[in-house]
């Protein structure tokens, strides 16, 4: 084996020692004391001058030979560290302490758009603006620190690009040089990636503000990690306050129905890992006490394993669009009740004016004042029977109120003065002074306020305090979806028990009540009204709370000076003759033949609209015309009231034509003028209404 220089450097220097001992034997003293022989000592002293010359100059030799094979080595060693760092692909910089390159890369100057000689020798600040001209701060910065934890920033290349760099600094003493050495990478695709999920997630978030339904994300465990601005809302709570907190915190919500459990969708979701939904009619309370009916959906959240790792809420407030299908449903249980109520109410219309019109002719015929004292009872009576069913006949199919324009302040305030005075319940007006006219039947929406306002008062037995208001509005109809225009709305708040909350939505349907003695069908008449003036209602309720009922009725522009003018036709002066009736009832057709001619009439009778059109043209032919006609406006599968008219009106423009119905809201009878007519009346009527109408049409 080849000896190492290393063993050879020992050889030598034990050599040396020996030739040191042997030196010091040969010193002049020992040579003088064993060599007596001055020439033989001088000859020893050359020997040994000679001997340390070539041993010195040994030693000298491979102490250089040592110091070059060293250097030689360490070469190699910078040079191979040269090559790695010049062909690493991360950035290398030496900088001195006046912030001037004195090394960098081949990465470092590819990067800038540099050649290495041309990078070597510039100063830091010429790329990085970071760095002013005052660098030794920031080098004796990174000095105390030994190292810097990376950060970010940007170099300006050769052509004026800013090239995003990530940038990490050490301290580096060099033998007597003190040096940081800068080792960077470019950051340009992170930043592109960076930057990117930095829009998706804005977008996301943009998304999430702009969904409709309230989303809420959580983890497995069930607590919360994303909200978004509608979830904020419902549930009170903000994303901040809300993160890492249960959902069954935030998210709380109950069953309509007492007893009935509620489970936490999102729990169902962990359990099953399926997507899950509430069950109907539950509501979510939030955080200021404020309840919501909502419908919801929870999935599970899923990775790219298909791993499940979370889950999703969605969840959107039902409370507007229960009230629009309770209304809706309401609208047509008004409408198939509507047609029952119609027809019942039409035949006993009939009936009941037969009863009104012999009773009042008995009144005529009997001088005994007890027997006028025994059918004035019965009239009595039977106007209570009128009015129940013309209030049965408001919500019948087909009517129109008979509308007219006027103010609503004093009117409401003088309809709920007359009801509360002498009850025990206290009153307060909250009115707007420039509040809008309206365009309504006065007779039906005071029946709308008497309702609510007895109700109150039953609600309030031991006394109370009512508040009636009313106020301009913009408001849509949540009936017919229509767009948001001018309302009055008339709100009457209570300080009763309130309404449960499982009764609330029942309270228009026909025919319920919770009052023993009522018929049920008070709300529902006032539903109805306010239905047929292109109006809503809606109340609020909480038990203990009291009840809060709102009418909204259409405003009108119009100015109440010159609404409802219109030209009632009159036939001019007549002299009391003969009247043709024309009605499928006998018992109607006696009762009106017996008034006529108690009142100075001659009465000729029909039963169908064919026959009286006959009567009408031979009379009319042969000089001798009717004084008036009095048509029923509708004959079951016959001629009626309005082919009677159009009939007539070709043949004679200014007879007058009078119209009767069973069906008190038929818009005939509302505007009869425009369709013709001379003027209406409502069956049963009463001898004096009948006389009131002649008289002013008929001289």
């Amino acid at each position: 084996m080849k000896p190492s220089f290393r063993n050879t450097a020992g050889h030598i220097v034990f050599l040396y020692f020996i030739i040191g001992g042997i030196w010091i034997l040969l010193s002049d003293l020992a040579v003088e004391a064993l060599v007596p022989d001055p020439a033989l000592v001088t000859r020893l002293q050359i020997v040994k001058g000679i001997a340390f010359v070539l041993v010195t100059a040994a030693a000298l030799y491979l102490i250089l030979r040592h110091r070059l094979a060293a250097m030689e080595k360490a070469q190699k060693h910078l040079e191979r560290f040269r090559f790695i760092v010049e062909h690493a692909g991360q950035e290398v910089y030496l900088v001195d302490k006046s912030g001037r390159i004195v090394y960098a890369n081949r990465a470092a100057a590819e990067s800038l758009g540099y050649s290495m000689d041309e990078l070597t020798h510039k100063m830091l600040s010429d790329f990085d603006p970071v760095y002013g001209p005052a660098f030794e701060p920031h080098f004796e910065e990174i000095k105390k620190k030994g190292a810097i934890a990376p950060f970010e920033t940007q170099h300006i290349t050769r052509d004026g690009r800013m090239v995003p760099k990530e940038m990490r600094s050490v301290y580096l003493p060099i033998g007597d040089r003190e040096l940081i050495c800068g080792f960077g990478a470019d950051i340009t695709e992170r930043k592109r990636s960076e930057d990117a999920l930095v829009f998706e997630k804005e977008r996301l978030a943009v998304t999430l503000r702009s969904i409709g339904d309230g989303l809420i994300t959580t983890d497995m465990r069930g607590n919360i990690t994303t909200m978004n601005q509608v979830a904020e809302t419902m549930t009170g709570w903000t994303q901040e306050e809300a993160r890492g907190k249960p959902i069954e915190t935030v998210f709380v919500i109950s069953a309509e129905e007492p007893g009935r459990p509620c489970v936490n969708p999102v729990e169902k979701v962990i359990t099953s890992g399926q997507v899950q939904s509430l069950c109907q009619n539950t509501v979510l309370t939030s955080r200021d006490g404020k309840t919501y009916a909502i419908a919801d959906s929870s999935a599970p959240i899923t990775d790219k394993n298909n791993e499940m790792i979370g889950v999703v809420l969605v969840f959107r407030d039902i409370t507007e669009n229960r009230k629009l299908m309770e209304a809706a449903q309401n609208a047509d249980k008004l409408e198939s009740l509507g047609l029952l109520a119609g027809g019942i109410a039409h035949d006993f219309n009939n009936l009941l004016g037969g009863i009104f019109g012999f009773i009042e002719l008995a009144k005529l015929k009997s001088a005994d004042p007890q027997v006028t004292d025994h059918l004035d009872r019965a009239l009595d009576t039977i106007e209570r029977a009128r009015a129940l069913t013309r209030q049965l006949l408001t919500f019948a199919k087909g009517g129109d109120p008979v509308k007219k324009h006027q103010f609503l302040k004093s009117f409401i305030e003088e309809t709920a003065t007359f009801l509360l005075s002498g009850t025990s319940v206290s009153w307060r007006f909250d009115i707007q002074e420039d509040l809008l006219p309206g365009f309504f039947d006065e007779n039906q929406i005071r029946q709308v306020l008497e309702n609510i306002i007895v109700n109150a008062c039953q609600a309030m037995p031991d006394g109370g305090a009512l508040e009636i208001s009313a106020k301009n509005t913009i408001a849509r109809n949540r009936a017919t979806a229509s767009p948001a225009k001018n309302h009055i709305k008339i709100s009457i708040k209570d300080n009763g028990p309130g309404i449960p909350r499982d009764i609330l939505p029942h309270i228009f349907d026909p025919y319920f009540t919770t009052e023993p003695k009522a018929h049920g069908i008070g709300l529902t008449t006032c539903f109805s009204i306010i239905k047929r003036h292109d109006g809503f209602m809606d109340v609020e309720s909480e038990p203990g709370k009291g009840s809060k009922f709102h009418i909204y009725l259409p405003a009108t522009e119009t100015k109440i000076e010159d609404a409802d003018v219109q030209a009632h036709p009159d036939a001019g002066p007549h002299t009391a003759g003969r009247i043709l009736v024309m009605d499928d009832e006998e018992v109607v057709r006696n009762i009106i033949s017996e008034m006529l001619s108690a009142i100075g009439f001659t009465v000729t009778c029909t039963a169908s609209g064919a026959e009286a059109m006959h009567f009408f043209l031979e009379e009319t032919r042969a000089g001798t015309p009717f004084a008036g006609l009095i048509v029923d406006l509708t004959v079951p599968g016959g001629m009626g009231g309005i082919d009677i008219i159009n009939e007539i009106r070709g043949h004679d423009p200014d007879v007058p034509v009078f119209v009767i119905s069973g069906y008190s809201g038929d818009p005939v009878l509302a505007k009869p003028w425009e369709y013709g007519f001379t003027a209406s009346l409502k069956k049963p009527f009463q001898l004096r209404e009948l006389k009131d109408m002649l008289e002013a049409h008929i001289a």
